[in-house]
């Protein structure tokens, strides 16, 4: 019955820990524009309160008697419940993001975060400080912790988030959290009573008692924590590649973090498959081995096994490093320290790879790092590397490797990139496209990973010609056409601004950008916003806010291109949002979305507002001309006045009435499964 109960809170706490991860990180997706970067910087705020609750769970262990531990114990417990239920509110205006998030968290979770962090470790020391448990293997139940995590993290996009509003969910949560602490209660109830029982055999056997174990050294403990760290690095450079470079699909980020707690739990259910062994060295090199390969630009691969390939080479890093890590752990007696130099691992792990590399990196460069490190220390695991001489000649071969890496990414050695840069919001990088007679001329393109933000085309006599998917024969080509006379037009999205080359002399274009990186790309490194004869006003922040900000029925025109890559930012397409837009629109003004998405379906949430608002609604497909560098494009256009529609789509081919069955979106309900199509090759 106690060890159900000691399995049940641990699997309870890790369920819940990793729960209200996507879910306060939603909530916070309509404040930072939806990219990846958001949840990353999300996941290292909560790896370093969990760095921080092992770190209490280990000082409370290692300082304080049993009665004193549980009364402190208990005092975190009512400390926790001034936080709850939870709740989210906006805070630290004028932070740099990835500090308002931490901010952000901190009041919204932080303390209860915390608790339920401190509660693996400490269970476990409570069932190792336990006679009757002597031969009980704790280290099992950080498996238990794991799979519960596991089951937090999918339960969320697979069953709540489509069936549950947002204040239901957070309600859920609490509820969760209340008989989480119900449990933990009752084992460190538990703890206390065994533990007086077990101070009275000790004092009765003292003269029988053996020595305690040697505490683990400062080179142990080292590497523990390096042991950790790179699996989290990998997690995130991995996570980056596959939602930039390969599939920009919705919730895509869930399946690297799937894949790298399901190796804690092999690893630690299955200590026997964490043997060193040169089979389990060669899976860790090939794998990275079939990753290099199916990467390669050069080699057309769909977009499904370039993802596979991927996904098992961070699956083998973390099998790799985690059963080294398992095989590390020390006696049970000091397992708090174990988890506290894990954790901080993780943390660092987290760090690097969320906040310093876009500081300090132009590129993806900690994926190339990562891989390096990790076959530099499958090889010199391998038999014929035990001599010294044959490690150095590993470790001057990786130096050498990480050279060249770092030179061709950072500075696009040996590729068509003219420059490459990064911020919090992604990694960038303007490319050239000589031209190829019969195929296409010559242009410069804007792309973040496989997506393309626009670019440059200009014409021999030195004129800028609109592009990509914002050419005459698209919808938003044709509204800024035929409504020339349109005094105010918004865009959110900025791009290189290929929409701004419609302007007119006494018109004003506010483009609506996050991300100040593409403010300076399409300000100094191309000339298409120069040569428009509008005035351009730059607006740095989230669209939904800033626009909140301007007056009703400021604009005539209002195109919002933010939906084109898998980091959909959803608050700009619910029902609350539109009817903002609407106020923000003179009474016979347009609203244009462009729904470009290889695999995401958004009309049908257009659709459903459309409905519910009263607005005309058409849609518009324009075909591509490679030759101009002219993309397919799908807009949707919606407005209260028919006539502006019926102008706008008169004796144009393309034009049509969405038939998709509506999808209703609010600020407190909506789904990205829903709108998933599972199709598309990388380009």
């Amino acid at each position: 019955m106690i060890h159900a109960l000691h399995g049940l809170t641990i699997g309870l706490s890790a369920f819940l820990l990793f729960l209200v991860q996507p879910l306060v990180s939603k909530i916070l997706l309509p404040w930072f524009g939806g990219g990846s970067s958001v949840w990353l910087s999300a996941l290292i705020f909560f790896q370093a309160f969990l760095l921080a609750g092992y770190a209490a769970s280990h000082w409370l262990a290692k300082n304080l008697p049993p009665a004193r531990l549980f009364a402190a114990y208990t005092a975190l417990m009512l400390l926790s419940l001034f936080f709850w239920p939870m709740e989210v509110n906006l805070l630290a205006e004028g932070l740099h993001p990835w500090a308002r998030i931490f901010v952000l968290l901190f009041f919204a979770v932080g303390p209860l975060y915390f608790l339920l962090a401190t509660t693996t470790p400490m269970v476990q020391f409570w069932i190792a400080a336990d006679v009757k448990s002597k031969n009980r293997n704790p280290y099992v139940l950080y498996a238990v912790s794991n799979a519960g995590s596991f089951a937090g993290l999918l339960a969320y996009p697979l069953v709540i988030e489509r069936h549950f509003a947002e204040p239901f969910q957070r309600m859920g949560w609490s509820f969760g959290y209340g008989l989480y602490l119900v449990l933990v209660a009752a084992c460190g109830i538990f703890y206390l009573k065994t533990a007086r029982q077990m101070q009275q055999a000790e004092t009765a056997l003292d003269d029988f008692k053996s020595p305690a174990p040697a505490p683990p050294s400062s080179s142990r403990r080292i590497g523990w924590m390096l042991l950790a760290l790179l699996p989290v690095g990998a997690l995130m450079a991995f996570t980056h590649h596959v939602t930039e470079e390969i599939l920009n699909l919705p919730l895509l980020w869930v399946v690297p973090l799937c894949l790298y707690l399901l190796s804690f739990v092999i690893c630690f259910l299955f200590p026997a498959a964490n043997r060193q062994s040169p089979v389990r060295t060669l899976l860790l090199l090939g794998a990275i081995f079939l990753f290099l390969v199916t990467s390669h630009r050069d080699i057309p691969i769909p977009a499904i096994f370039s993802l596979a390939a991927a996904c098992l080479c961070l699956f083998a890093i973390c099998l790799y490093f985690h059963g080294n890590l398992e095989r590390a752990k020390p006696p049970k007696e000091q397992l708090t320290s174990f988890y506290l130099y894990l954790s901080l691992g993780g943390c660092l792990g987290g760090i690097l790879g969320g906040i310093a590399a876009p500081i300090l990196l132009r590129s993806n460069f900690e994926l190339p790092l990562v891989l390096i490190v990790a076959a530099i220390a499958g090889l010199t695991s391998l038999p014929f590397a035990t001599t010294r001489r044959a490690k150095t000649f590993i470790f001057a071969g990786g130096a050498l490797l990480v050279a060249v890496s770092y030179i061709q990414n950072e500075f696009g050695w040996l590729t068509q990139a003219e420059h490459r840069a990064r911020s919090f919001y992604g990694a960038y990088e303007i490319t050239a496209m000589p031209a190829v007679e019969g195929r296409w001329v010559e242009a410069r393109l804007l792309t973040m990973g496989n997506t393309i933000h626009g670019g440059e085309l200009v014409t021999p006599d030195g004129r800028y010609i609109p592009m990509a998917y914002y050419h005459p024969d698209t919808a938003a080509g044709m509204a800024l056409m035929r409504f020339a006379d349109a005094e105010n037009i918004g865009v959110v999205g900025l791009g290189t601004g290929n929409l701004a080359l419609y302007g007119r002399p006494g018109q004003t274009i506010d483009f609506f950008e996050i991300d100040p990186l593409v403010i300076r790309l399409a300000t100094e490194r191309f000339g298409v916003l120069d040569s428009s004869l509008a005035d351009i006003r730059h607006i740095v922040g989230d669209a939904r806010l800033k626009l909140a900000d301007k007056p009703d029925s400021h604009y005539d025109l209002l195109f919002l291109d933010a939906f084109s890559s898998g980091s959909i930012p959803i608050h700009l397409l619910t029902l609350e949002a539109v009817e903002m837009y609407l106020q923000k629109l003179s009474p016979d003004g347009i609203m244009l979305f462009h729904i470009s998405n290889r695999f995401a379906d958004l009309a049908p949430v257009l659709v459903c507002n459309a409905k519910k608002l009263d607005l005309v609604i058409r849609e518009h497909n324009s075909a591509a001309n490679p030759v101009l560098h002219q993309f397919p494009s799908r807009w949707v256009a919606l407005s209260k006045n028919r006539q502006a529609i019926q102008k706008l789509s008169a004796s144009a081919p393309g034009w049509k009435t969405p038939d998709e069955e509506a999808l209703c979106w609010t600020d407190s309900f909506s789904c990205l499964l829903d709108v998933v199509r599972f199709s598309g090759r990388r380009q």
